[in-house]
């Protein structure tokens, strides 16, 4: 979903109802960093089948001021692997980590 359409959990819901009633897409995507569970848990709740992007996210470049590259130390590498898991257990169909 584009950036800002997924502010706060309702907003979250809203965006990829419409998404899928008026765009007839399947599912939707979202991304971020551990904000990103509850986004994709209430999303899921709703019915909407949900994919999640952690690791590097373009959306947010703005926020951290450049794209910065994640998981090069182990314990960096571990807080992602343990994200990834949190998002399978919110519901998410799929995690992409780039």
């Amino acid at each position: 979903m584009p950036f800002m359409e997924y502010h706060t959990e309702c907003d979250a819901r809203r965006n990829a109802g419409r998404f899928v009633k008026e765009a007839g897409a399947d599912g939707v995507e979202v991304e971020g960093g551990w904000e990103v569970v509850k986004t994709a848990r209430a999303i899921v709740e709703a019915g909407i089948p949900t994919m999640v992007h952690i690791g590097l996210t373009r959306q947010f470049v703005s926020k951290y001021g450049r794209f910065g590259i994640l998981g090069k130390t182990a314990n960096e590498a571990a807080d992602l692997i343990e994200l990834a898991i949190e998002c399978e257990k919110a519901g998410a169909f799929a995690v992409s980590l780039e």
